[in-house]
């Protein structure tokens, strides 16, 4: 009823060989939530090895990753969500190949630890019901970061500061307070 509900649906179609709760389903995921990718104004530095490569792998195809964003929590690493998207209980492994793991956790939706996941190198493995949600926090081995030296702060302006600094640059997050006796609160 039009008077109830101001709502537009959209349909998209497509064909597949064999049951419908495989193929199907990923594309009616793909569909309603395609991938929304984020332009990064100045180039990125780094070499990534020859031929293919990829960011993340996830290491099986009925399941389907939502999202990845640093967490909400400053300093706490990655968050990973996941979907299955074929209706059977399934373990996977997400795969981070240019990423040093240091621990990875099932967390909760507000990414709470719940428990430790298993980690093998840069492979974390899941397990997910079937058409079940997961999200994983991974924490970055750090040690392996060269160190920062020379580290200059210089006032731009009133609510701003540009940091210089010596030797390999990879990323850093760099934290900040309003209160210099409180832990940081934003990157």
């Amino acid at each position: 009823n039009a008077d109830d509900v101001n709502a537009t649906l959209h349909y998209s179609f497509t064909s597949h060989a064999g049951d419908w709760q495989s193929k199907a389903t990923q594309f009616g995921w793909s569909y309603a939530s395609p991938l929304q990718a984020r332009v990064l104004a100045q180039p990125q530095r780094g070499v990534l090895p020859a031929g293919q490569t990829s960011f993340v792998k996830i290491g099986l195809p009925n399941v389907q990753m939502t999202t990845l964003k640093n967490s909400e929590q400053p300093g706490r690493g990655v968050i990973v969500r996941l979907v299955e998207t074929a209706g059977r209980a399934t373990e996977t492994t997400i795969e981070l190949p240019h990423f040093p793991v240091k621990a990875a956790f099932a967390c909760d939706l507000v990414e709470n630890d719940l428990r430790s996941l298993t980690i093998d190198g840069r492979i974390i493995s899941i397990k997910l019901a079937p058409f079940g949600f997961a999200t994983v926090r991974v924490v970055p081995d750090e040690a392996n970061l060269p160190a920062v030296t020379m580290l200059k702060a210089e006032a731009v302006a009133d609510s701003r500061v540009q940091l210089n600094w010596s030797g390999a640059s990879p990323n850093y997050y760099v934290y900040r307070s309003e209160d210099p006796n409180a832990p940081p609160t934003a990157y």
